[in-house]
């Protein structure tokens, strides 16, 4: 688990966002996160300099958020 802040995101594809992230002790960090359209989205979680505590996954530069 990484604690950090939401910079900045932005509509990708029909059902995704691209997440800016600044986490504690690693830096900037881009990440696509599945958001939905329901009353139990991510996507209102997702606002600018909102604490959160994640994960993400991959080797690319480009993460996964879960």
């Amino acid at each position: 688990m990484k604690r950090g802040y939401v910079l900045h995101h932005r509509p990708y594809q029909e059902s995704s966002a691209l997440v800016n992230l600044l986490v504690d002790g690693i830096g900037r960090v881009d990440a696509v996160a599945r958001v939905g359209s329901g009353k139990r989205s991510i996507k209102s979680i997702l606002q600018p300099f909102q604490p959160l505590i994640f994960e993400f996954a991959g080797k690319s530069e480009l993460k996964t958020l879960t």
